[in-house]
């Protein structure tokens, strides 16, 4: 699902709407629909806060692959110089 932020730019009248809704004045979008924005608002930042939290970590995977071949590369290494 592709959420477009409205602007007062873009089409104003839904800008209208949804500010509006927000502030729960008539002529807004219903507050089932205002709920649905905000839920979906909140998935997103939740998306991103993984995102960050993923992008400070080292992937597991990848770390242990890395690791595994070093070893590896020291054991033939050693065996070689024996």
């Amino acid at each position: 699902m592709h959420l477009v932020t409205p602007t007062l730019g873009r089409n104003p009248l839904t800008m209208l709407r949804t500010i509006l809704g927000f502030i729960g004045l008539p002529g807004g979008y219903p507050a089932h629909e205002i709920q649905a924005l905000k839920d979906a608002q909140e998935s997103v930042e939740e998306r991103i806060e993984y995102v960050r939290i993923q992008s400070t970590m080292p992937q597991t995977l990848a770390y242990g692959f890395t690791t595994w071949i070093t070893r590896l590369d020291i054991q033939v290494t050693l065996r070689l110089v024996r």
